[in-house]
């Protein structure tokens, strides 16, 4: 595992505040940021195509 340090100064971008854009998702239009953070490619293609959990049972459907 590697960790990465934490910048000084203040390089990451600034979070689009749009309330239409939903919370998730969000990750992709950070995509090049993510690319002069790590050129792991593993990362990137979670940033880009997002994660898929790879359950054992569907999960059972309860309502609100």
């Amino acid at each position: 595992s590697r960790v990465l340090p934490i910048p000084l100064n203040n390089d990451f971008p600034n979070i689009p505040q749009s309330h239409t854009s939903p919370v998730g998702g969000r990750l992709q239009q950070f995509h090049s940021h993510w690319q002069n953070i790590t050129t792991d490619q593993w990362v990137l293609s979670i940033i880009r195509n997002g994660y898929c959990l790879d359950l054992t049972s569907t999960p059972p459907n309860i309502p609100p």
